[in-house]
């Protein structure tokens, strides 16, 4: 196993491609936020992507077919790699890590797009959200600290507005949802949305997430809509903006204790 130098992190996302699947890593890729490691630099059969920022999920990919001496090799440095993410693993993997290191949970995901832009998308209540600045999207470094996916891809609520994209609700001066681009690359923004507690089911996520599609999709990026596979009200929330289910993002596997923050 080696660390690929960052001089082949373009090579990698182009075998990777920008797709609805591997959105997040390829984001990392284009950030230079990440190492990469391979059995080998010129054809890899398999590459492990582990995010720099301690938290974020980390992904192995499997390029070409592997024998049975190296599953068992992969497996061993899996199970020796530390961070505190899940990791997303080809279903063969999961047996053979298994053996090696406790796994805390295993989970699936579901993956929503659109099947076309919407040529007529729109807001229910326009100007209900509006884009932050960097002043703006700051108040989330106190709001709970299950809030914190929002940025934490980006590693700070600045970067975040600086690079991605973030659009809030306020009431009395106060910020009290936000929708932001957890991931964001040339075709894909990968979408979450956080309301503090006393103010849900008022609308609000509804509006930030909204006001963030009309901007992602006026650019012509396919917003994404990454969500557990059991989490009933968010996929209702997807369906009722009319995005559809276009698969799976792969089986997550936990070797901390969930959540490890």
């Amino acid at each position: 196993m080696i660390r690929l130098d960052r001089d082949c992190f373009d090579a990698i996302a182009g075998t990777l491609g920008d797709t609805p699947f591997t959105v997040t890593p390829y984001f990392f890729l284009q950030r230079r936020e990440c190492d990469v490691y391979a059995n080998e630099a010129v054809q890899p059969r398999y590459v492990v992507i582990v995010p720099h920022i301690w938290w974020a999920d980390a992904y192995v990919f499997v390029l070409l077919a592997l024998e049975a001496a190296q599953v068992e090799s992969l497996a061993d440095f899996l199970g020796r790699l530390e961070f505190k993410g899940g990791l997303f693993v080809p279903a063969e993997l999961i047996q053979p890590i298994r053996a090696r290191r406790r796994i805390f949970l295993e989970a699936e995901g579901l993956c929503f797009t659109y099947r076309q832009i919407p040529p007529d998308f729109a807001i229910s209540r326009p100007g209900f959200a509006r884009r932050l600045s960097a002043t703006e999207a700051c108040a989330v470094g106190e709001w709970p600290d299950d809030s914190a996916f929002l940025y934490q891809n980006f590693r700070t609520p600045e970067a975040l507005v600086a690079d991605g994209l973030a659009f809030g609700v306020f009431q009395a001066d106060h910020l009290v949802s936000m929708a932001a681009s957890l991931a964001l690359t040339p075709k894909h923004c990968d979408v979450g949305v956080y309301t503090l507690r006393r103010y849900r089911n008022l609308g609000y996520a509804t509006d930030c997430v909204e006001a963030l599609f009309a901007e992602v999709l006026g650019r012509g990026i396919w917003p994404l809509w990454r969500i557990g596979i059991y989490q009933k009200l968010a996929i209702y929330f997807a369906e009722k903006l009319g995005m559809e289910e276009i698969g799976t993002t792969g089986r997550e596997v936990y070797l901390q204790p969930y959540p490890a923050r």
